[in-house]
């Protein structure tokens, strides 16, 4: 409001007369001709401390004509008509993940009601703006929003929301220069193609990642019981696959391969976090193995042994065909799991060896996985003697013919036996003679001597082996093979001869110079002793 008194009432007087620094004048009005009021309106954008409104006084005309002269300057006022504005500089224009900028509000001068309300800021957030030299230069920390990938930004101040310290309004926003914010981190997904793993087998692995990535080798993966080979890609860096080879001799049901995701950096920069494990596989590469027992580890003739094989799980397609004995077969076998077998092992006759092993070709036999045995398993040892001992000879110690009344045979064995005595010998006679078996002396392991006493009588006698029941065997247990042994026979002469009868010459008549024969029968054969001095050596 701007008045202009006169000391009079006038006439002429309009706005014509006036002239306002950085102003204009308008609705100019009067009640008495005197006293005029009229409205100032400053310039926009005009800041100047001094200004004045001028009259020129030649203008106007009191009643009486006089009109007046020279000119008349208001008190001085001061113009500040220019709103704040300001700039917004992004200190980092490419903002990636884990990154902030230094965002600067700077004010053509100072101003107040300034706070975080009057910005609008995209894909991230700001702390707290402040000041630090009187409301003119204001900072903050931008951050951007995570996992955002967009290359058009701005932050906005709404002007209206300032005003300086003349109280003048902002007007319009303020928008920054633009920026780029890429927070999006690589990710991945691994796939195992073959699933359940067994020996002798390999599976694809596929890496994929959400976009392509530079810094990825093997270094960042762990692969539970296997290895891989290098992971190699051919669309620049997305997709990247390798070989799994599952370890050896292994049974897990529950294996991944993990990536450290912080390994590999996208094309911003930006470094995967955490990890990502695959899916899980199986594996099963233990081949099937066996123990094999022999319960009797010393077999003799007739006997039989138990045998007993034990997998260390459960196997297809075993049969008898995949053992192999030494000297001996086998026959009955049985399971009641597949993981413990049962066979009878007979011993071939007539074998005396004590090195002989049962032999599994674990190829023949499959595992519930599928997995082929491999190489050879051996039993523990076991030994056979199922050779009966036998009598290589019975033969006399003496001469064939004798008069003695103790003779004695040696018998000689196949080999060492024990159980040797007299009931096992029996004496087989011709013609009018006794004796008793005495005394059975061994000699070594495999050679006896029998004494068979108190012979009396003429015959021939005999020494024999019973036919059974004798007790006799070996060190392996065998009894001695059955059947009667005979042995050399004796012609024994006990009994003195003695002259049955004589028989005169059928003439009967000796005539002096004149042999005569006689005939003299003994009761036995006898040897005539012609050393004599009687007549044919007759005494």
């Amino acid at each position: 409001m701007v008045t202009i008194t006169f000391n009079e009432a006038v006439t002429g007087f309009s706005l014509g007369d006036l002239s306002a620094s950085n102003g204009t004048l308008s609705n100019l009005s009067t009640s008495d001709n005197i006293t005029y009021t009229a409205t100032l309106t400053p310039i926009a954008s005009i800041t100047d401390a001094t200004n004045l409104i001028t009259l020129d006084n030649s203008g106007v005309t009191d009643v009486a004509g006089n009109a007046g002269s020279g000119t008349t300057d208001s008190n001085n006022y001061a113009i500040d008509s220019q709103r704040p504005t300001a700039t917004i500089i992004v200190a980092d224009s490419t903002l990636n993940a884990g990154e902030t900028s230094l965002v600067t509000i700077t004010f053509s001068e100072a101003v107040s009601g300034f706070s975080n309300a009057d910005l609008s800021v995209a894909n991230g957030a700001l702390t707290n703006v402040s000041s630090s030299d009187g409301g003119i230069t204001w900072t903050a920390t931008y951050t951007p929003t995570t996992n955002v990938r967009d290359a058009t930004n701005l932050i906005s101040l709404a002007n209206a929301g300032v005003a300086d310290l003349a109280g003048n309004a902002g007007a319009g926003t303020t928008n920054s220069a633009n920026y780029t914010v890429d927070t999006v981190l690589p990710t991945a997904t691994i796939v195992v193609a073959d699933t359940a793993l067994k020996a002798g087998e390999t599976s694809d692995v596929t890496i994929t990642f959400s976009e392509a990535v530079s810094g990825f080798s093997n270094a960042d993966l762990t692969i539970a019981n296997g290895t891989l080979s290098n992971a190699t890609s051919s669309d620049g860096g997305i997709t990247w696959t390798a070989t799994l080879t599952p370890t050896a001799a292994i049974t897990d049901t529950s294996n991944v391969i993990t990536l450290d995701n912080s390994g590999v950096s996208n094309a911003s920069g930006n470094t995967g976090t955490g990890t990502t494990d695959s899916n899980n596989y199986a594996i099963d590469t233990a081949r099937p193995t066996a123990t094999i027992a022999v319960t009797d580890s010393a077999l003799k003739a007739g006997e039989t042994s138990v045998v007993t094989i034990t997998f260390n799980e459960a196997v297809t397609g075993f049969s008898l065909g995949d053992l192999s004995a030494g000297n001996g077969t086998l026959s009955n076998l049985s399971t009641s799991d597949n993981i413990t077998y049962t066979a009878t092992l007979t011993p071939t006759n007539s074998i005396t060896d004590a090195t002989n092993l049962i032999t599994l070709n674990n190829s023949g036999v499959v595992d519930v996985a599928g997995n082929t045995g491999s190489g050879t398993t051996a039993s523990n040892n076991y030994a056979i003697d199922s050779t009966r001992p036998g009598v290589a000879s019975i033969v006399r110690v003496d001469s064939d013919t004798t008069n003695a009344s103790s003779v004695q045979y040696t018998v000689t064995f196949t080999e060492g036996v024990t159980g040797v005595d007299v009931s096992d010998f029996s004496l087989s006679s011709t013609g009018a003679i006794a004796g008793t078996i005495a005394t059975v002396t061994q000699i070594d392991g495999r050679t006896y001597t029998v004494t068979v006493n108190g012979i009396a009588g003429d015959g021939s006698l005999r020494l024999d082996l019973k036919n059974s029941g004798t007790g006799i065997s070996d060190a392996a247990g065998n009894a001695v093979a059955s059947g009667y042994t005979t042995g050399r026979i004796y012609h024994v002469d006990t009994i003195p001869p003695t002259v049955s009868s004589v028989s005169a010459p059928a003439n009967g008549t000796y005539v002096t110079g004149q042999n005569l024969d006689f005939t003299v029968n003994f009761n036995d054969a006898v040897m005539v002793n012609t050393a004599g001095g009687g007549p044919h050596g007759l005494p």
